[in-house]
């Protein structure tokens, strides 16, 4: 009288069975993959013998395996992040929106028919939309002699030297 499943990720498998009206139960252990061979036999009081073989029955413990099949960017300015990936043979693709900054916690995650679910974190992903701060700390002369022109400067707190050649005339 037990619904009996074709698949499941349980190791154990309870079934519920009459004999002349009297409800019984077997209890399997199910080894991974097919299970071909479950019988119930039962005996009735007048001592005839009654068997029944169930179908197989797969049991699937292992979680889906997650492949990100696209480059994943450690550092992007982009605020969308569309990640292709495979379980199985079967294509997919998850779209993230970024906050500024890291981002830690972008999972993926699948669930197979047996109900086994696998999961897999994405490396850090850093969002940075901020244009650069560029701060000249140098005087630059709005009239020179000179044919170059050293100017220094920082970006991002980081300094850093340019050094132009400079024609005759405006520059």
């Amino acid at each position: 009288t037990s619904a009996i499943p074709s698949l499941t990720n349980q190791s154990s498998l309870a079934v519920d069975y009459t004999v002349d009206g009297v409800v019984n139960q077997k209890t399997f252990t199910l080894a991974e993959g097919d299970n071909a061979a479950l019988t119930i036999a039962a005996t009735d009081a007048a001592g005839n013998v009654g068997t029944l073989t169930l179908a197989t029955v797969v049991l699937d413990t292992a979680a889906p395996v997650i492949v990100v099949a696209s480059t994943v960017p450690s550092l992007t300015n982009q605020s969308t992040l569309t990640v292709d990936y495979t379980v199985g043979d079967v294509v997919n693709q998850k779209t993230f929106t970024l906050s500024e900054g890291g981002n830690t916690s972008l999972t993926i995650t699948a669930t197979d028919l047996a109900g086994n679910t696998g999961t897999l974190t994405l490396a850090n992903v850093v969002l940075d939309t901020l244009a650069p701060v560029i701060v000249v700390t140098s005087a630059v002369p709005s009239l020179t002699n000179q044919s170059s022109l050293a100017v220094d400067y920082t970006v991002d707190g980081v300094a850093a030297q340019k050094i132009f050649t400079l024609a005759k005339g405006d520059n």
